[in-house]
């Protein structure tokens, strides 16, 4: 299950990389979903949603390449459109992009680091690689979610016709034997029957 798969991810990930704090925004059309996460996190964070529009999780999506926010305009999109506006405090953060097959699922969010030198380049390549295996894990989540959607619906489809044709034939039977009734009275001439 997708919340599951979500979790372990976000608790594997912060320990990776020794963030105080990962999240995971998952893309719902044109906004996110913070679908899990592990450290510090405030209170009834996971499960809201923050337009997609002006974050920097746009920006890396857009890019397809990680973003610092070290960087000027990613610290004001943070602060103002994304985790910052919901209450969640940032020195230093990666935000690196969950693609699978030129798709993009979301963004994998890694809040300071607790070596307290900030996040290296070695720890970037690190996440990318874990965000590309995480994205594997959500798209096959995803697909497996979608098929077992699309088997129940093949199943109630052949039981409604199954029920269609058990009451077509036992309609059919029942005009049947009435219709046979009727002609036996008829040919008795006996006008009461």
């Amino acid at each position: 299950e997708l919340p599951a798969i979500l979790e372990r991810v976000a608790k594997r990930g912060r320990a990776l990389v020794s963030a105080r704090v990962v999240v995971i925004e998952l893309r719902s059309g044109d906004e996110l979903e913070l679908a899990a996460g592990a450290g510090e996190l405030p209170p009834n964070l996971l499960g809201q949603r923050v337009a997609l529009h002006n974050t920097v999780a746009s920006a890396a999506l857009r890019s397809g390449v990680s973003q610092r926010l070290t960087d000027r305009l990613n610290r004001a999109r943070f602060e103002q459109h994304g985790l910052g506006h919901l209450g969640l405090r940032a020195e230093d953060g990666l935000i690196v992009p969950l693609l699978f097959r030129d798709q993009s699922y979301g963004v994998l969010v890694a809040l300071d680091s607790l070596d307290g030198g900030g996040f290296s380049d070695e720890d970037v390549q690190l996440l990318e690689a874990f965000a590309a295996s995480a994205a594997t894990a959500v798209a096959t989540a995803r697909s497996a979610a979608d098929e077992r959607r699309r088997q129940r619906l093949a199943a109630s489809e052949a039981e409604r016709a199954r029920w269609a044709r058990e009451l077509h034939d036992e309609t059919l039977q029942a005009l049947g034997s009435l219709r046979l009734l009727l002609a036996g009275a008829r040919r008795s001439g006996d006008p009461e029957t």
